[in-house]
């Protein structure tokens, strides 16, 4: 597919594709062209190149940028009560 495809599944990830080329039987995508992926509604995946092998459940990006909303169980802690800035365990 030449340009841009848009990507969806049903765990929440979205986005598009740059010239993808899918082959069905091998269960293979290659995307030259690059990817830009949401994972979940706070993380952003971009790749110069993406590469799924859906046989051995292998994704390979290129030059990836990984954009979090919030570092990775900012949410599992809270600022100390004290109004310090250091994060405790709750």
């Amino acid at each position: 597919v030449a340009g841009w495809m848009e990507v969806a599944s049903d765990d929440g990830m979205a986005g598009k594709i740059g010239d993808p080329v899918i082959d069905i039987e091998k269960e293979t995508v290659t995307a030259p062209g690059g990817a830009d992926l949401m994972l979940d509604k706070t993380t952003r995946l971009e790749a110069a190149t993406m590469d799924v092998d859906g046989v051995k459940k292998l994704w390979t990006f290129t030059r990836v940028t990984v954009t979090f909303n919030e570092t990775p169980g900012e949410s599992a802690y809270v600022a100390g009560r004290d109004g310090g800035t250091e994060a405790v365990s709750p």
